[in-house]
């Protein structure tokens, strides 16, 4: 709350008198009047009845004071509670990023996740292999951002993140890790070379061959080098 009160001199500029505010036998406030004969004491005060003085003094040491009994009522008015803000999402990376079979999984957490209101965070990851989530997880650094090497196996493996303030978690990061065997299926051709250098495609299933380049042209070539 705000004292205010006003002072004055006949003799003296209202700037140059020295101005107190007590409550009780406590100085809330120290200053010179204003220009205007004004003063005023922002306070804050404990509830109850509260005995105010205001006291001018000239530069004589002259002084006059005037007090009032204040009775301050309790405030009950419920703090407001500001909204929480969620984290931001971590920068992750997994380890290898191309794993084979027997290889430990690692997701790490590269940049940790900022929280405004300066809370601890946790994080939380969860696996998936080609879509399916994957429940086998071990601990590293967090719980659950490791898959046993022994579990690991071809295809697409992806952890997702996301940070925890115990009201709201991040947007959460992914971050793939194609294992050995994923992806498109190797291939195999077989081919044969004929007396006359003329080269077929062997159809392996049937065993039919199939001219792709006629090199008879060159045989001489060929053997001469």
């Amino acid at each position: 709350m705000n004292l205010v009160g006003t002072v004055g001199d006949a003799e003296t500029s209202s700037s140059e008198l020295v101005v107190r505010w007590y409550a009780g036998e406590i100085v809330v406030c120290d200053s010179f009047g204003d220009e205007d004969g004004g003063t005023t004491c922002p306070v804050v005060l404990e509830a109850g009845p509260v005995p105010i003085t205001l006291e001018v003094r000239d530069p004589s040491d002259s002084v006059a004071t005037a007090s009032i009994n204040l009775s301050v009522a309790a405030d009950t008015t419920e703090p407001t509670d500001l909204p929480n803000t969620p984290p931001e999402p971590p920068e992750i990376q997994v380890t290898p990023s191309c794993p084979v079979p027997g290889q430990d999984l690692i997701c790490e957490i590269v940049t940790a996740s900022f929280d405004a209101e300066g809370t601890a965070l946790d994080y939380v990851f969860e696996w998936t292999l080609d879509g399916v989530a994957v429940a086998t997880q071990e601990n590293t650094t967090w719980p659950g951002d490791t898959i046993d090497g022994a579990t690991v196996a071809a295809g697409v493996w992806t952890c997702t993140v996301v940070a925890d303030d115990g009201e709201d978690v991040s947007e959460p990061t992914e971050v793939d890790s194609p294992a050995w065997g994923s992806g498109r299926s190797p291939t195999a051709q077989l081919f044969s070379v004929d007396d006359r250098g003329q080269i077929h495609s062997i159809d392996p299933q049937t065993g039919v061959a199939t001219l792709v380049v006629d090199t008879s042209g060159w045989h001489d070539r060929w053997v001469g080098i």
